[in-house]
């Protein structure tokens, strides 16, 4: 057996092997050497700071700035769109060994960027072109009913990705049954009234132009006209935060009724009770379109100890109704539903009064939610 392993069969193997070892060896440390190489230029390279898809910031190796670590770099570091003229509002300071540059406004899709510090070159950086399957889609509007008031106060937007800000009426048109762009219509807020996510927007169209004796009415008169059919347009050219453009065009046509005069009234809401020990819906007939947002957080059930009966709030689709779905099975007992005052129908109406009304009448005092009882008998 020792023959075998350190004679002359061991040499052979030897001979055969040891070429190949050495090749190997030196293509690993080859390897190390380009990993080693590419971490090293990853480390002295400009780069983009992420926040999900959207580039939010740039990250510059301090060893682009020697020297000067010790001091803000804010004083000499310059971000110039490509071409442009202005250096960009942002900003900067140390993390660790790198700046960190952050603009004030996100950087563009499909932009370069050129890096400056004190008026000197250091390198730029590109943010990639979006990918065309996250296309932005408007999802939904509201209110959705076919028929709308005369009065009709707000409408709601609602996008699949964040949307650019500051931008609404510049893709957002209201037309007449000849297709022409009816103007003034909306109220231009700066800024926009967006939720958090920057995914629903909120339009009001033009209160002055609503409430009656005020000078915009008397001028130009309501901005919709009874027994007119319009079509709200939201034209493709809107871009994502994440710089794409919507996918469609989007378009919504509605008839106008007469005004709404008269506040929402919950005693006269229809409920179908559910049964005890069951997961049936509490089902809720409003007997109107109310706003989408508002009713979806103004409702509550609360049992005879006070204590919030957990579920989910539904609205149907023409926002007339809703349904109540329980967390746990209903146990028999007294229940009730709690409406804040602050609901509003389509015309801006909440629970308390009405939004077109005369401010120099004296209200009554304002409730500051209204109840409606039920018991689910065992």
């Amino acid at each position: 057996m020792v023959m075998l392993i350190f004679g002359q069969p061991m040499t052979a193997i030897c001979k055969f092997s040891l070429p190949r070892i050495i090749r190997l060896s030196l293509l690993l440390n080859l390897i190390f050497f380009i990993l080693a190489g590419c971490q090293q230029h990853a480390r002295q390279s400009i780069r983009l700071v992420w926040t999900g898809k959207q580039a939010t910031g740039i990250r510059i190796p301090g060893s682009l700035v020697k020297g000067e670590q010790d001091k803000n770099p804010g004083s000499g570091l310059q971000v110039f769109l490509e071409n442009g003229q202005t250096p960009m509002l942002g900003a900067s300071g140390f993390e660790g060994p790198d700046i960190l540059f952050k603009p004030l406004i996100a950087l563009s899709p499909g932009k370069q960027y050129s890096v400056l510090f004190k008026k000197k070159l250091i390198g730029r950086v590109r943010v990639p072109s979006p990918d065309t399957a996250d296309a932005p889609v408007l999802l939904a509007l509201y209110p959705a009913a076919d028929s709308l008031p005369e009065n009709l106060l707000k409408i709601y937007l609602v996008f699949s990705a964040p949307m650019q800000e500051g931008e609404a009426l510049h893709h957002t048109y209201l037309l007449n049954e000849r297709a022409d762009t009816i103007s003034n219509i909306f109220l231009d807020l700066q800024p926009e009234l967006w939720n958090r996510e920057r995914t629903a927007l909120t339009i009001w169209l033009d209160p002055g132009r609503i409430k009656r004796g005020l000078i915009p009415n008397e001028r130009m008169g309501n901005p919709l006209k009874q027994g007119a059919r319009y079509t709200l347009l939201v034209d493709a050219g809107w871009k994502s935060a994440g710089g794409l453009p919507l996918r469609q065009v989007f378009k919504k046509s509605f008839y106008v009724n007469g005004r709404d005069s008269s506040t929402p009234v919950p005693s006269q809401w229809k409920l179908a009770l559910p049964r005890t020990e069951t997961l049936q819906p509490l089902e809720i007939a409003f007997n109107e379109p109310l706003d989408y947002f508002l009713a979806g957080e103004t409702l509550r059930i609360v049992d005879e100890k006070e204590t919030p009966v957990r579920g989910n709030i539904i609205l149907n689709k023409t926002q007339t109704g809703c349904t109540f779905r329980p967390a746990r099975a209903w146990q028999a007992g007294t229940y009730r539903l709690q409406v804040a005052t602050y609901l509003e129908d389509l015309a801006g109406n909440n629970l308390n009064k009405v939004f077109d009304r005369d401010i120099t009448v004296q209200q009554k005092k304002e409730d500051v939610f209204i109840e409606r009882r039920f018991v689910l008998a065992p």
